[in-house]
């Protein structure tokens, strides 16, 4: 048995998606019979997430104070927190036998012994140490189990678009939700429409009013099944971040309101291959567009699920778990 501490950011403005991806990663490697600890920030629904969750954690932050309460050195120490600095990483090196970072940009990434990088574009991989080992690309995006099993399902769409999901992460930082909700309840072919909250979502009073306001509004919160829900629905309006990628595996076509600046990089990206439409910016994507997407034609919801499968597969979380698993050996 192996020893594994995990260092996650969670927060009201970062979303919750580091600790759900490592979380998907505990699980698996937890099931080969390793044990694993996690180390948060002081936020409330990260808290509560990983009491369902069973694992043990501490908080561990801001700063430093993670490497203090990490007394009894580890296997391997699991950083999903960004921009390490050298220093960080030099300080963590006695407490840990193998270090591995996730969608690090700062200079520390350089003195891991594996970082794993999906957004990583193929023109930035020859920025990094060679001596490194590295995991770049869709290949390795970490999702649920449950993607896929469902990105190896066949999906067939109506001539009009009949159903709409909106999530905008596990806590809407950009508070986007109610508002494109009204948007397109507003719409006289609006299609059944859901929305789904996550975790740390506030504006719980604006959406109780507009679903006692509107009959076509469901509402879902923080869903144990997010594959099969995205399965359900012809569409999803998301941010840029780990549902669009979820929205991908299970080929439902995604349309990327982004929260973050690499969101949106990240959404062109894929609008370019024909996987997804980018809407832009939380504070300036253009409402307008809506008419013309509730508008689009069985056809091209059909490539858009096509090519959005063949970029995401699901398999990211088989894949990176195994590397670890040898990381260790």
């Amino acid at each position: 048995m192996h020893h594994i501490a995990i260092r996650c950011k969670a927060s009201a403005t970062q979303g919750m998606g580091h600790l759900v991806r490592q979380l998907h990663l505990g699980r698996s490697l937890s099931e080969a019979g390793n044990s694993v600890v996690y180390f948060i920030d002081d936020y409330r629904p990260a808290a509560e997430t990983l009491d369902k969750s069973g694992f043990p954690y501490h908080i561990a932050g801001p700063g430093e104070l993670f490497l203090r309460i990490l007394a009894e050195p580890v296997d391997l120490a699991i950083i999903d927190q960004k921009d390490n600095d050298a220093e960080y990483i030099r300080n963590l090196r006695p407490r840990a036998r193998k270090i591995a970072s996730f969608e690090d940009l700062g200079d520390g990434r350089d003195l891991v012994d594996l970082l794993v990088d999906a957004n990583l574009e193929e023109s930035q991989w020859g920025n990094i140490d060679p001596r490194l080992r590295g995991l770049f690309g869709l290949p390795y995006v970490v999702l649920h189990p449950d993607f896929e099993r469902y990105n190896r399902q066949p999906r067939s769409f109506p001539p009009t678009i009949r159903s709409a999901l909106i999530t905008m992460g596990g806590t809407d930082p950009k508070n986007l939700t109610v508002p494109l909700a009204r948007s397109l309840l507003e719409r006289k072919n609006c299609p059944a429409l859901t929305a789904l909250t996550g975790a740390g979502f506030r504006d719980w009073l604006a959406l109780e009013k507009l679903q006692m306001s509107w009959g076509g509004l469901r509402a879902l919160h923080n869903v144990p099944n997010m594959a099969e829900v995205l399965a359900d629905h012809d569409v999803v309006f998301c941010s840029g971040g780990v549902t669009l990628h979820e929205a991908m595996a299970v080929g439902t076509p995604a349309f990327a309101i982004n929260q973050v600046p690499h969101q949106e990089k990240k959404a062109r990206y894929f609008e370019k291959l024909g996987a997804a439409v980018n809407l832009g910016m939380a504070e300036v994507w253009d409402a307008g567009k809506i008419g013309g997407i509730l508008e689009l034609k069985g056809e091209r919801l059909e490539s858009m699920s096509r090519i959005g499968k063949s970029l995401v597969d699901g398999k990211g979380l088989r894949r990176v778990a195994d590397e670890l698993r040898k990381l260790m050996t």
